[in-house]
């Protein structure tokens, strides 16, 4: 989550790997959650699988889209699950 009065741009460029994003069946995330909240690290959902191979942020009605794994792979290799997961 973003700190409280930090700009959201000047926030997202700050520490541009400074972070994790987990694909989390829902079932589970307050207990992913509860996970990082015990080491004192913030974690909160912020989006959604959906099917597709673009990663987007998304606010009201604007986009944005930060990767299409069609173009290039983030890491290595490709996971595809086929079910939804939330984002954290």
């Amino acid at each position: 989550p973003r700190p409280d009065g930090a700009e959201l741009l000047t926030w997202l460029q700050a520490f541009p790997s400074f972070g994790f994003v987990l694909s989390v069946d829902p079932a589970k995330v307050a207990a992913v959650i509860d996970k990082f909240t015990a080491r004192g690290l913030a974690a909160a959902v912020i989006g959604q699988v959906n099917a597709g191979s673009t990663v987007s942020l998304v606010s009201g009605e604007a986009r944005s889209q930060i990767w299409d794994w069609k173009h290039a792979t983030f890491i290595s290799g490709r996971h595809t699950s086929g079910g939804r997961s939330a984002i954290i």
